[in-house]
């Protein structure tokens, strides 16, 4: 199991993948809406960070959200994905597994 599935389970044990997706799509949108204000993320942030330590997420998890997420850009973004936004999304997701 993944880090997309950890700790994200309803009553029965199965996966809320559905809601675990929209909480990562939103999570991203903010990120890009404020990429020059940082600072406007603080409390997001936090949230996740206690989120991830209470459900035992390591650093090294990260790499799964990055290459899903890269993944689901490429599909979503197409042609408008060139090597340099590719580049600055990747730098930008692998950032925040330093926080």
């Amino acid at each position: 199991a993944g880090i997309c599935t950890r700790g994200s389970t309803t009553r029965d044990g199965t996966a809320n993948k559905s809601q675990q997706a929209k909480t990562l799509a939103d999570a991203v949108v903010a990120y890009a809406l404020n990429i020059d204000k940082l600072e406007n993320l603080g409390e997001a942030v936090s949230r996740i960070c206690h989120k991830h330590c209470a459900l035992g997420i390591q650093p090294e998890d990260y790499q799964i959200v990055h290459d899903n997420l890269m993944e689901a850009i490429g599909e979503v973004l197409g042609e408008a994905v060139t090597p340099q936004v590719a580049s600055a999304w990747s730098e930008a997701v692998m950032a925040l597994a330093q926080i």
